[in-house]
C-alpha cells in the first residue's frame, strides 16, 4: 500500500496554486456569512433567557410601570423580525 501525503486528501497543495487575491473573496464570504451566524445565535441567546426567565423576577423588574412593559414588549417585536 502506498502512502499518501496529507495535502493529497485535503487538498490544501491546492491553495498554493491560487493567488492570494483569488482566494480572499471566497474566505472574505465565509468570514462574513460566520460573523452573521454569530450575531443570529447571539440573538436567539437573548430569546432563550426570555423563556428561561422567570415571570416573578419580571414582575419585580417592571413593576407596576406600563411603560417598562411597553418598553420590553417593543423591543421584544424587533428583535423577533430576526427571525421571521
Amino acid at each position: 500500500m502506498q502512502a499518501v501525503q496529507v495535502s493529497e486528501t485535503t487538498y490544501t497543495s491546492l491553495l498554493t496554486q491560487f493567488s492570494d487575491r483569488a482566494v480572499e473573496q471566497p474566505f472574505s464570504l465565509i468570514e462574513l456569512k460566520v460573523q452573521n451566524l454569530k450575531d443570529y445565535v447571539a440573538k436567539w441567546l437573548q430569546f432563550q433567557s426570555l423563556w428561561d426567565l422567570e415571570a416573578e423576577h419580571a414582575f419585580n423588574q417592571l413593576g407596576d410601570s406600563l411603560g417598562h412593559w411597553q418598553q420590553l414588549l417593543t423591543e421584544i417585536k424587533q428583535t423577533r423580525a430576526t427571525f421571521d
